[in-house]
């Protein structure tokens, strides 16, 4: 398979002015993602992205929009979330110590009760936006 792209400079017959179909869908999509990169690199990965959604296409028929493999920036990281180290790293000291408390089966008092609940509800606010 041969894929040729051009710049859309000067009336070029191969510019992406003429792109229609799948291609023009490549291209629309590509070009959303060309700000996460450096200016100098943005043609690159626009036929970059171009090429390797029409090379998926080309070997199995897979139409799935570049948008659904590309990780949302304001996604959890479910694998580091889940990480236990990372998780901690992230934790205030005493909620740390309450949550030993919680696996030792030590009964909290009345403090560590508030505090928990305090993390709690503010977590589940997070989570929620």
């Amino acid at each position: 398979m041969t894929v040729t792209l051009a710049c859309p400079e000067n009336n070029d017959p191969l510019s992406y002015d003429r792109l229609d179909g799948e291609w023009l869908q490549w291209y629309e999509t590509a070009h959303r993602f060309e700000c996460k990169v450096p200016a100098q690199d943005r043609g690159d990965i626009r036929h970059n992205i171009i090429l390797e959604l029409a090379l998926a296409r080309a070997r199995d028929g897979d139409t799935t929009e570049l948008i659904e493999t590309v990780a949302d920036d304001r996604a959890i990281d479910l694998d580091a979330w889940l990480d236990t180290r990372t998780f901690l790293l992230g934790c205030p000291h005493r909620l740390v110590q309450i949550a030993d408390k919680r696996v030792r089966g030590i009964p909290l008092d009345n403090a560590d009760k508030l505090y928990l609940g305090k993390w709690r509800k503010r977590e589940q606010k997070r989570l929620l936006n």
